[in-house]
């Protein structure tokens, strides 16, 4: 795919949106307001919105380049429209409910320079530190790139704080088009699995909006195991046996307590014992994610084969 590119872009920074009126304020304005000189990067959104975020793009921040789409879009088909007009050889995905530190960019661009990655994630920080839904929200999906991680190699970043090289993302046929929500499990998986190198680097953070509702919660947390269960299907990441016997699906809420527990008691203390408070809160969540895992595992070969068409 050629770029064009007259060489200034060192950046392009895709953004998938629905129907993100109440946070994509907030996350424009950090991404337009880095430390990175504005001629250096371009920002890109994908919208499929039915509310009012295209005006406010259009109206607010006449420097973003706006993709209305005509029809919903999943994140990964949002995301393949932005990698298919950026011009930059490098781009950073953020989502519109997250709040981008102000030298994310120029971060991201150091640390590609200093090494032959083929993505770089950074830390994702609770934007809703006031709220108990929102802390299990947080913990669930982002307890393994929580800031106070250590630096390595990993096998997943979070796609809401990652860079990658486009030649990776054409090598690997960019985000899988499935019609469920673990396109950014898959397409790490294949990278990873393929040698490529994922660092996750702590010190390149971004704020997550998390959910503060216990029924969007739940909602939430059912889809994304409904779409791992999916994903699994699909691959050969590990996990396989919950697919093969679906019943054991029942021990799966504690032992993704027991994951957390056993991740942040060697990181931070204070999140250890938070956790341990919101134990029953956090259980209830991962019973909403088992139950869906539990779906997507007994899925008939039919529905199964088309979710894996194209949303595109």
């Amino acid at each position: 795919m050629t770029r064009m590119n007259d060489g200034k872009i060192k950046i392009s920074v895709v953004i998938p949106t629905y129907n993100s009126e109440s946070t994509i304020r907030g996350c424009l304005r950090s991404v337009l307001d880095q430390t990175l000189p504005p001629e250096k990067y371009e920002v890109i959104v994908v919208d499929s919105s039915t509310d009012g975020t295209p005006e406010i793009i259009r109206e607010e921040f006449s420097r973003v380049r706006l993709i209305k789409a005509e029809k919903k879009l999943l994140p990964g088909p949002a995301r393949n429209k932005g990698i298919r007009i950026a011009g930059a050889d490098l781009i950073m995905f953020i989502d519109s409910d997250c709040i981008a530190g102000r030298d994310v960019l120029e971060r991201m661009l150091d640390r590609h320079r200093q090494g032959e990655y083929a993505a770089i994630g950074g830390a994702i920080l609770n934007g809703t530190p006031r709220s108990a839904v929102g802390w299990v929200d947080y913990l669930m999906s982002f307890s393994p790139f929580m800031p106070a991680m250590k630096e390595r190699l990993v096998p997943q970043i979070p796609t809401c704080n990652a860079c990658y090289r486009v030649q990776v993302l054409e090598q690997h046929d960019f985000f899988p088009a499935y019609d469920f929500l673990a396109e950014d499990l898959i397409l790490n998986w294949r990278i990873f699995s393929g040698g490529g190198r994922l660092l996750f680097d702590p010190s390149i953070r971004v704020i997550h909006i998390n959910r503060t509702e216990v029924s969007y919660l739940l909602r939430h947390q059912w889809s994304l195991g409904w779409s791992f269960a999916l994903a699994l299907r699909c691959t050969d990441m590990s996990g396989h046996t919950f697919v093969r016997y679906p019943a054991l699906a029942v021990f799966l809420p504690m032992l993704r307590f027991g994951s957390l527990l056993s991740r942040v008691a060697r990181r931070s203390i204070r999140v250890l014992a938070l956790s341990l408070v919101l134990s029953p809160l956090y259980l209830l969540g991962a019973c909403a994610w088992a139950r869906g895992f539990f779906r997507g595992a007994t899925m008939g070969d039919t529905e199964y084969k088309a979710r894996l068409e194209a949303n595109t």
